[in-house]
């Protein structure tokens, strides 16, 4: 199974730094969100231009609420952990 889309914040009905994944899912447009090749949303800074806090930056603030595993993955919530561990 493959992720298609991350939603960064749905705030007073605004979706905001939301992603989607255009080739997977087939689908080249949407009312909210902005749709991403496969390569972009492997990228971190595709997410991290938008805001998105990741484990070991501090630009976006020092939650830590995603981790990632560049250009192998789509980001992952910290709490889902790192595969192997």
């Amino acid at each position: 199974m493959k992720m298609t889309s991350l939603l960064g914040a749905n705030v007073l009905g605004e979706v905001d730094h939301c992603f989607w994944d255009i080739q997977i899912s087939g689908q080249a447009m949407s009312a909210g969100g902005n749709g991403k090749t496969t390569a972009q949303m492997q990228t971190a800074k595709t997410f991290l231009d938008a805001g998105w806090d990741f484990g070991g930056e501090t630009v976006n603030g020092t939650h830590d609420i995603w981790w990632f595993d560049e250009g192998k993955a789509y980001p992952r919530l910290w709490w889902e952990g790192i595969p192997g561990n």
